[in-house]
């Protein structure tokens, strides 16, 4: 009796319709004059349809079934001693041969339908596993493509200036070149190795219009969804969620940097935001870790980001910008800069680029050298000692002595890490020229200088 009754719910509608069909043939009703398929609600049991039906027809066709309730104590909740009621006055109602064959009929229609309906999932199981198939294979062809395009490109030596160019490509200019780069170095150095950090952070200064935010929204909207790990907090609206700690609760909370740990800290106007949120900040970008104190217990989190910030103001203490790896100060563009970007924003704006695209090769890049983890024999750390040493005898002029040693040596050692790491290689004396060139971009202008670097790595010379 599956179909009269299933946990306390009402019978399916297409039983309550072939019972009423003959219960109203009982009364000498023909059941084609009555729309039962819009009568009965398939959401009430069957004796209430058939009451408010008894109404409308003005013929009492539960009249006997309602003396036998009233005839007999039920509990309220009692449905099992009222489903045997109906069921006995269905079989008075329509005799027992035709009852339980209505009834045996409906059941070995619900059993064609569930087994259709296990057939049709079995199906739909098997296309989809054809399908996840057909994408897995069609990623692989995919990815194996792009892998010799990138191989290529490793050749000819461009690999690097041509997966920076991938990132936010709306954003016209030269200057932004070099930025590119250093975020690509960014995203490329997600844990750290050893005693030191290999993670590299990057800051952006200037006044409103000088495209600095549109990097960190271009990261965020278009390259997160390919499983890049991302939190955007805007310093200007941190109030009581901080950098930190998140006191919105009873209790603080880890804040958005503890949520962003192994992932990426997207802070705009960082110039804006409090101390303490400074100090904490310190502490990630450092040791990746911050400490709360709750109730006088500090309490140690894990907090291993990579930032990339914005300012407008140049307002931090040497302390904190030491941390950063690279710090480009950018100025408003200038006419023949905004002449130059004329066609871009043209076709930006009417729709003939779709500057999300180049994301998922990079997201893919930057998945292919995820694991990817360069090392440096005992003849490349010697000349890399010797270039180190030969800089800084050629730079003794410059601002060097300002700079310390995590903000200058230990720095170059871990942009010349991500650029192996990018080339999915071991490190290369010529890594660290290539990370010179990009933390002291004035070399690039000084011959000499270039010259003998270049010596010191092909002929291992010591000057």
């Amino acid at each position: 009796m599956g179909v009269l009754k299933e946990e306390g719910r009402p019978m399916p509608k297409k039983l309550q319709i072939e019972l009423a069909k003959k219960l109203l043939s009982k009364r000498g009703i023909s059941p084609d004059v009555v729309d039962l398929e819009a009568e009965i609600d398939g959401s009430l049991h069957f004796d209430e349809n058939m009451r408010e039906l008894s109404r409308k027809l003005g013929v009492p066709l539960t009249k006997a079934l309602e003396e036998r309730v009233r005839d007999t104590y039920i509990e309220d909740d009692d449905s099992h001693i009222h489903e045997e009621l109906l069921r006995e006055w269905l079989i008075m109602e329509l005799g027992e041969d035709e009852f339980y064959e209505i009834i045996e009929e409906m059941e070995e229609q619900e059993e064609v339908k569930k087994e259709k309906a296990k057939m049709i999932r079995e199906e739909i199981d098997q296309m989809i596993k054809e399908t996840d198939e057909f994408i897995q294979e069609e990623y692989q062809a995919r990815m194996s493509q792009l892998i010799e395009y990138w191989s290529e490109l490793e050749r000819q030596g461009i690999l690097l200036e041509y997966l920076s160019s991938l990132i936010a490509p709306h954003i016209e200019g030269e200057k932004y070149d070099e930025i590119r780069k250093a975020i690509l170095l960014v995203l490329a150095t997600s844990t750290d190795f050893g005693i030191h950090r290999a993670r590299i952070h990057c800051l952006l200064i200037g006044q409103p219009g000088t495209a600095k935010t549109e990097f960190l929204n271009w990261i965020n909207t278009y390259l997160a969804p390919y499983g890049l790990k991302t939190e955007f907090i805007d310093a200007t609206r941190m109030s009581r969620v901080g950098l930190t700690v998140d006191a919105r609760g009873k209790e603080p909370r880890p804040g958005a940097l503890i949520k962003a740990h192994k992932g990426l800290a997207l802070i705009d106007e960082l110039d804006k935001a409090k101390k303490g949120d400074l100090d904490g900040l310190l502490q990630a970008m450092e040791t990746g870790k911050v400490k709360i104190t709750v109730g006088g217990v500090d309490e140690w989190f894990d907090a291993e980001v990579r930032v990339i910030a914005t300012a407008n103001e140049d307002n931090f203490t040497a302390q904190l910008k030491d941390r950063f790896d690279f710090v480009f100060e950018l100025e408003r563009p200038t006419i023949d800069e905004r002449k130059s970007t004329v066609d871009k924003l043209v076709d930006l704006f009417f729709g003939e680029m779709d500057i999300g695209r180049p994301a998922f090769e990079l997201a893919q890049y930057l998945r292919y050298i995820s694991s990817y983890h360069p090392k440096a024999s005992p003849d490349v750390r010697e000349t890399i000692k010797k270039v180190m040493r030969a800089y800084i005898d050629l730079r003794k002029d410059s601002k060097l002595t300002e700079s310390s040693y995590r903000n200058f040596e230990l720095s170059i050692f871990r942009i010349a890490y991500a650029i192996a790491k990018i080339h999915r290689r071991d490190v290369r004396p010529i890594d660290v020229v290539e990370a010179l060139k990009l933390k002291d971009p004035e070399i690039r202008k000084n011959e000499t200088i270039l010259a003998t670097l270049y010596a010191i790595v092909r002929n291992g010379l010591e000057i």
